[in-house]
């Protein structure tokens, strides 16, 4: 009975080491650099006729697409080097990957609803030459009704 008593003390003792050993703080500065990074110098540049857009759909519904425009404002043409969501369901392409000064491109993004039922907000951040930071970041608030 002694022998099991203090077999329960030392795993009761070394559990907690063992689970704290195993997080690790993440600094608040750190994560809102993921969810909402610094802007490269570009981002002065580029003029978008709207950086954030709402949409109602069901999940049944087929992807839906949205289109915002952006313009160059500098004096120097901008190469817009990639596109990235922070979910798969949300894909972006851009079909002028250079943009000359005062000329427009569009950014066609397609939402996917399905399987993603509820409320959501989805990023997409616009990369420029070989930027580290994006050169801008756009939103889509989406909410996506469950299946009946």
């Amino acid at each position: 009975m002694a022998l099991r008593l203090n077999l329960i003390l030392l795993v009761a003792l070394l559990v907690p080491q063992a689970v704290s050993g195993q997080m690790k703080l993440v600094p608040k500065e750190r994560l809102m650099e993921v969810s909402s990074p610094r802007h490269c110098a570009d981002s002065a540049f580029l003029r978008f006729d709207r950086t954030e857009c709402k949409i109602e759909m069901n999940e049944s519904d087929s992807p839906d697409t949205i289109e915002f425009k952006v313009t160059n404002t500098g004096t120097e043409s901008i190469l817009i080097s990639r596109l990235v969501s922070t979910c798969s369901c949300l894909t972006a392409e851009c079909g002028t990957k250079l943009v000359k000064t005062g000329e427009t491109a569009r950014i066609r993004a397609i939402y996917n609803p399905k399987g993603h039922p509820g409320r959501f907000v989805r990023k997409i951040f616009i990369y420029t030459g070989e930027n580290r930071n994006p050169a801008a970041t756009l939103k889509v608030n989406a909410f996506v009704a469950a299946k009946q």
